[in-house]
């Protein structure tokens, strides 16, 4: 991952899932998530400033996402060594399923 804007979904071998993003400067704000599976796109609404919209989500991240009622989210910025990144925050993300 390098650009403010990419975003990783990372599935467990327990299938759960994670959201790593780069960090922004502001601690997260009542989190939620918003998934549009016709759209194949996920929204978090991180805080009051910040809309993140991630499209061309796979399939099998809506699929685990379906029964679930959050999304761990963890941001990261990027240390000295490329190989490393540092954790910022941490947390769980409320995820809004459509009706």
């Amino acid at each position: 991952m390098d650009g403010r804007a990419e975003y990783e979904f990372v599935v467990t071998p327990e299938d759960n899932v994670l959201l790593v993003l780069y960090a922004y400067d502001a601690d997260p704000t009542d989190p939620q998530i918003v998934p549009d599976e016709k759209t194949r796109q996920i929204t978090l609404y991180r805080d009051q400033d910040h809309v993140i919209s991630m499209n061309e989500v796979r399939a099998e991240i809506f699929a685990l996402l379906a029964h679930e009622q959050n999304l761990l989210v963890c941001e990261i910025r990027p240390t000295k060594n490329p190989q490393e990144n540092e954790v910022v925050y941490t947390y769980f993300a409320e995820i809004k399923h459509s009706k």
